[in-house]
């Protein structure tokens, strides 16, 4: 075999499969090991139990990552779920040693480790079963010819979202001046200053969630050639740094906004499936040390490498521990705590200016860390704790099942050809993705707002999309110049993206 064909036979292989296979043993095989092995005093059962969680979550994060139809969204709730709830769960068992210093019993393990089940299966099968209705949807409609696209109405669309988003994160920045650049404790405390300014609340909203989704829609929309001003991407592009910069006290904040860039940026390459594994590799060596420009009191001191039987053991990676205080926590609320309905209202009026007034404290995670006698209470929650505190296993269910559904509908079709069916989908997926890393964390009353806000804005879209009956067909920007998009050959790419 020559050279050049030996490149050429190197450049067909598709490498995602083995990278994602090598990184999962060698994070998956190591920490069963050191809960099997270990002498903690869990019972087999839960010792199996936390095996076959990880297990499963790395085998659906493989399946994601690996599958020619790749979706963001999916592989990162899979690596988000290997990670906070399956090697850390292997490594706080192993050593019996959680990070705010808490001891539980098997029985509280076991029935954590269902709702983990049951809220992460519910998830997978709502989003299959979402699938399979609209790839039957899809393959029904491509007989009849893609659907034309007018970008003339995406554009207005698009560019209305650009200059309101610009108008009010230019005002959210006037408002807090040099707090957003002094650490988090100047923040919190600044926006605690405007909060009697009326509209401050939906001020913040809309500059933080906006800074999650609309630069990210932005860039996409400019690359299927909708007419968007490289200046205006630009613009949204600098507002939504500076209001989620990390020297507000946030690493999620910062996070998820890179990362609906990247997501936007790499759309439809190949390099965007290993997306989530570099985030996964961050997660487990280098995440606590990320906090070093918290500036109150509880950050890092220094950048530092560790590895995952230490990291997973520090305050960063506390979900596990939540789920399980919540699980003792369920039906013994005492009295002048939230009751579960308004924990359920929480997340929703947070949002509302006349009611947010009334959830105050609503939080899952801080009433959780107050009952359970935490000494730091500002602590999150995972969206698994969050919804068996309101109630039980039949809201973790529905909760996931409902979750699920969003998931599957923003996700590419396997077996069905659409590059371009549905620009709506691509710029939700994006952003909903970068999103789960919070989301998924908590605490819910805090961020449910910014995936409303982000579903929200996508609705919008789609429905413009939907009401074009006439005129031209989007293109993609890496189109062959002179080449329309309805007149050359449909292929999915290698990365299937």
């Amino acid at each position: 075999m020559s050279f050049s064909n030996a490149v050429a036979f190197a450049r067909k292989i598709d490498y995602v499969p083995w990278v994602y296979g090598a990184a999962l043993l060698l994070t998956l095989i190591p920490a069963s090991i050191a809960v099997l092995f270990s002498d903690a005093g869990w019972t087999p059962l839960v010792k199996v139990l936390a095996v076959a969680i990880a297990v499963g979550a790395a085998a659906a994060l493989f399946q994601s990552a690996a599958r020619k139809t790749f979706s963001f969204a999916m592989s990162l709730f899979w690596m988000w779920v290997y990670v906070f709830l399956g090697l850390t769960q292997l490594y706080q068992l192993a050593s019996n040693k959680f990070p705010w210093g808490a001891a539980f019993d098997d029985s509280t393990v076991l029935t954590a480790q269902a709702v983990i089940l049951l809220g992460s299966g519910s998830l997978y099968l709502a989003s299959e079963m979402t699938m399979r209705r609209k790839r039957a949807v899809l393959s029904a409609t491509a007989a009849h010819g893609e659907p034309p696209v007018r970008p003339a109405k995406l554009r207005i669309t698009v560019l209305t979202f650009c200059y309101a988003y610009s108008a009010v994160t230019i005002w959210f920045i006037i408002s807090n001046g040099s707090a957003l650049f002094q650490g988090k404790a100047a923040f919190q405390d600044q926006l605690e200053a405007n909060a009697s300014i009326p509209g401050s609340g939906t001020v913040f909203l809309v500059a933080i969630a906006g800074a999650m989704c609309i630069p990210a829609i932005a860039i996409i929309a400019r690359r299927y050639d909708v007419g968007i001003p490289l200046p205006v991407v630009l613009l949204v592009c600098a507002l939504g740094f500076v209001a989620t910069n990390p020297l507000t006290g946030s690493r999620f904040l910062t996070g998820t906004f890179l990362l609906a860039l990247i997501g936007a940026l790499l759309l439809r390459r190949h390099l965007l499936r290993f997306v989530p594994l570099g985030i996964m590799l961050t997660f487990v060596t280098l995440f606590p040390s990320l906090d070093i420009l918290r500036n109150d009191g509880t950050g890092a001191e220094e950048l530092a490498l560790s590895m995952p039987s230490q990291t997973l053991l520090t305050f960063d990676f506390d979900s596990f521990e939540m789920l399980l205080r919540a699980v003792t926590v369920f039906g013994h609320v005492p009295n002048g705590f939230p009751t579960p309905f308004e924990l359920f209202l929480a997340p929703v009026l947070r949002w509302v200016p006349v009611l947010s007034a009334t959830t105050q404290g609503h939080d899952g995670g801080p009433v959780v860390a107050e009952i359970t006698g935490m000494t730091w209470t500002n602590v999150s929650m995972p969206l698994w704790g969050e919804a068996y505190l309101v109630g039980g296993f039949v809201a973790v269910a529905l909760a996931f099942a409902a979750f699920g559904i969003v998931l599957g509908l923003v996700r590419p079709s396997p077996g069905v050809l659409q590059p371009m069916r549905t620009p709506a989908a691509l710029m939700i997926e994006v952003p909903v993705g970068a999103l789960l890393i919070m989301l998924l964390r908590g605490s819910l009353a805090s961020v449910l707002g910014y995936l409303l806000f982000t579903l929200a804005l996508g609705i919008v879209i789609w429905l413009v999309w939907r009401r074009d009956e006439a005129g031209p067909r989007i293109r993609t920007r890496n189109s062959a110049a002179g080449v329309s998009a309805h007149n050359r050959p449909q292929q999915t790419s290698r990365s299937g993206c």
